[in-house]
């Protein structure tokens, strides 16, 4: 009797700590981009193809052990160990890249794909769902209780998306050309017709004088970061690559006066970068200012070096022996082969047929 009384007593132990579903929370998610996000645009709009963090307001519980000691706190628990995360968007979803969870800093971080064009805010609107992924110890009123996995929090995110835009006016002539200092994320609106010299922060690109139009729009930035299938597929170890890419590859309605810093010297190279290979350039040097100048329609990327550049599948081989032991020859194809080929077939089937009479025997 004491041991069903035993057994009836741990049954009852064991159902009060048997997993529960979740009561509803009230969890929400802060949208204002968290200190460790890229840069917003203006009034806070999200920029194209960049990353942002968001917070998960108070609501989701500590986390505790079974025997009820606490292992993470509820502003640190957003972790892929514990939660998956996924996005249902009803308006913008083609301007997300993705939806993950940032185990360093707790945060859900959604990455917007690479925009060029986009000028009106568009609406990134939808529900960001956190999904339990594993069965765990919370402490509520009555003690420490399991919740089972697979319990969802919705958290609806409303944000809009666009580059910036910025109005120029052109000037008068070509010896007046308005400057214009190149930032990223922007667009830039001609508001009037005229001159304008492209240029800003970087150590090789010089200027861009070009004439536009009133309602011309350029997303004229542009890089100077290595490109990483051109270092790979030219290499030389004594030469000094730089890059000068324009990262929207913008197109114009008429040629643009391109001008790149070479060096002082007339044994720099000019190429341009198109379909991950490299083209020789029409372009002027001048030696006094060592610049390099060039006209182009579409404004693309380009790559300068004091070595000629080799193309690594176009490099001589240092042999052009066979191997030691490369016996392979070639006979003119007189159809010999052929015959023979057809020869160990028959002898193959031969064999075949011949097995298969023995197996009957």
């Amino acid at each position: 009797m004491k041991k069903v009384i035993a057994l009836a007593l741990a049954m009852v132990m064991a159902l009060s700590m048997t997993a529960m579903a979740a009561p509803a929370l009230d969890i929400d998610i802060d949208t204002t981009p968290a200190t460790c996000s890229d840069s917003t645009g203006d009034d806070g709009r999200l920029l194209p193809g960049h990353e942002y963090h968001f917070e998960v307001g108070t609501g989701l519980p500590d986390i505790y052990e079974k025997d009820g000691k606490k292992i993470v706190d509820a502003d640190k628990s957003v972790d892929s160990k514990y939660y998956s995360v996924k996005a249902d968007w009803d308006e913008g979803s083609a301007l997300v890249s993705s939806v993950k969870i940032d185990n360093d800093c707790n945060h859900i971080v959604v990455t917007l794909k690479e925009n060029y064009t986009i000028e009106d805010l568009k609406a990134l609107e939808g529900t960001i769902t956190l999904k339990q992924k594993k069965d765990i110890y919370v402490k509520d009123t009555s003690g420490i209780v399991e919740w089972e996995k697979g319990i969802e929090y919705d958290l609806p995110f409303a944000k809009e998306v666009a580059n910036n835009v910025v109005d120029i006016d052109g000037g008068d002539n070509r010896d007046d050309a308005e400057p214009v200092d190149v930032v990223n994320d922007t667009i830039y609106n001609v508001t009037s017709s005229g001159w304008f010299d492209f240029g800003g922060d970087g150590d090789r690109l010089s200027s861009v004088l070009v004439r536009m139009q009133e309602d011309e729009q350029i997303f004229a930035y542009w890089n100077e970061d290595p490109v990483e299938e051109i270092e790979d597929k030219y290499y030389d170890a004594d030469a000094d690559l730089e890059y000068v890419t324009f990262v929207a590859n913008p197109k114009l309605n008429r040629k643009a006066e391109i001008a790149i810093q070479g060096d002082y010297s007339d044994e720099y190279h000019l190429y341009k970068i198109e379909n991950g290979d490299i083209k020789e350039m029409e372009y002027d040097f001048n030696e006094d200012d060592g610049l390099f100048t060039f006209t182009e329609t579409r404004l693309g990327s380009y790559v300068i070096s004091d070595k000629e550049l080799v193309a690594e599948a176009d490099e001589p081989a240092e042999d052009d022996e066979p191997a030691a032991d490369d016996t392979t020859t070639q006979n003119p194809d007189t159809g010999a082969n052929d015959v023979v080929g057809v020869a160990v077939a028959l002898a193959a089937v031969s064999l075949v047929a011949a097995g298969a009479v023995s197996l009957k025997k």
